[in-house]
């Protein structure tokens, strides 16, 4: 009797416990995989600064070995994405969205490709961040799991979100943001039901453990943690909010016009602009590692620094055309982590601005900052609910939920009324065109 009574529980709903099972695997996987990425990468910077002692305080040879680093780095990571998975080169969420609507395949050789260019591409020192190409390599981990187990497009799509929901969460230690990343950006490709919530939750919440059994529980970024702010200063996040709405549109469109300057390009083009760029950051590192980068330590420094408002500025501008020069070469990296340190310089040279104007206010500018942490994730990449719960796990300020909100609000409103496409929808529809020009020429 009892044994029928679990058959017929099993029959009816055996799906459900089979994305629970396939989800907590792919979550102890992606959980491993995730993390050694970090560890792969701070090995590589402590390595990096082994080979810079052998200068012995010669800051002549450590710029000339830093440059001849960045571009072998750099150069093998090209050749690495070229040579055995172009869709593996940029953040990849794109192709992760591509592939939830059916439209882009996740192939098997994308992980391995993703994790061994990424470490030679982030490791060189150029504005990029580990969190698109981790969620990359999460999706593809789930549509192994997929193609494995034979499962139905229904059961697929969520399975390649619950990956791509770990993947946000382990390379942030964000679980929460990872979750609601996916219910939010992913809207319009993610198949929302009982059971596919389940799948992201149980996939994140393994990830999560696996990851910090690994490394522990740090904060992403570690910060002062600030009580909330007074009421009469709120209107200031609202046009902060809108500043960051514009900053976010030139953002998107530099991003775009500069990838299609380097693929459109001749080769020999191509490779002057590499090299150059490679030369640039090599100084950088060197001479000022605040201006390149994932934006770990800008971050870090914005807070501890007493940086000046014209050094700020100067930041601003160096970190904006980083970022877009090195997602334009086309190696792995993200744009998550390198637009949350500019947001946060930006925000840090308004809230310096705010305390000039307004002193009565005696609010500090780094609160500002941790509001432009999230402003600029919305402007971007259209996910205000993402952007604000994303910041307040990796800086654990849960005073400051309210500014958040209506600097997030007041950025998508922006955003909204110009049109503004996501950015990675953006890039998926680039990635898409540029295939069919190349069949049509093929054929």
């Amino acid at each position: 009797m009892i044994y029928k009574i679990l058959d017929r529980y099993y029959t009816q709903h055996r799906h459900i416990w089979v994305l629970v099972f396939l989800g907590a695997l792919c979550g102890l996987i992606i959980g491993f995989v995730g993390t050694s990425f970090q560890l792969a990468l701070d090995k590589i910077f402590e390595l990096k600064k082994e080979i810079f002692k052998l200068a012995n305080g010669n800051v002549w040879l450590e710029i000339i070995l830093s440059i001849f680093i960045t571009t072998i780095m750099v150069c093998i990571s090209i050749w690495i994405v070229k040579k055995f998975a172009k869709e593996a080169g940029g953040s990849g969420i794109h192709e992760v969205e591509g592939a939830l609507k059916g439209c882009r395949k996740l192939r098997p050789r994308v992980a391995p490709v993703k994790f061994v260019s990424g470490i030679f591409s982030l490791g060189s020192g150029l504005s990029l961040g580990k969190e698109g190409p981790t969620v990359h390599m999460s999706a593809v981990i789930s549509q192994i799991f997929i193609d494995r187990f034979k499962l139905t497009k229904k059961y697929a799509n969520a399975l390649i979100s619950a990956g791509a929901s770990a993947g946000l969460a382990t390379a942030f230690n964000t679980p929460l943001s990872g979750i609601v990343f996916v219910i939010e950006e992913m809207n319009r490709k993610f198949r929302f039901s009982v059971t596919a919530i389940k799948c992201v939750i149980i996939t994140t919440i393994v990830s999560i453990i696996v990851s910090r059994m690994m490394v522990g529980n740090p904060p992403a970024i570690k910060v002062e943690t600030f009580s909330s702010v007074p009421q009469n200063t709120l209107w200031l996040f609202l046009v902060l909010g809108a500043i960051f709405g514009y900053f976010g549109l030139l953002f998107s469109k530099g991003l775009i016009k500069v990838a299609d300057f380097f693929a459109n390009g001749s080769r020999r083009r191509f490779w002057v602009s590499v090299v150059s760029i490679c030369i640039v950051f090599g100084v950088g590192v060197v001479l000022m590692p605040n201006a390149v980068g994932g934006g770990y330590v800008v971050i870090a420094n914005s807070f501890s620094d007493n940086l000046t408002l014209k050094g700020l500025i100067i930041l601003i501008i160096l970190r904006f055309i980083g970022v877009i020069v090195s997602y334009g070469t086309g190696v792995s990296g993200g744009i998550f982590a390198p637009m949350v340190a500019l947001g946060t310089v930006f925000g840090l040279a308004f809230g310096i601005i705010v305390t000039n104007l307004f002193p009565q206010y005696n609010i500090a500018p780094e609160v500002f900052a941790v509001a432009g942490m999230s402003a600029l994730f919305t402007a971007t990449v259209g996910a205000p609910l993402t952007g604000i719960v994303l910041v307040i796990e990796m800086t654990w300020n849960y005073q400051l939920l309210l500014p958040l909100m209506i600097t997030c609000f007041s950025a998508s409103m922006v955003t909204y009324i110009h049109h503004q496409t996501p950015i990675y929808d953006t890039l998926l529809r680039r990635v898409l065109t540029a295939e069919r020009k190349a069949k049509m020429k093929g054929n």
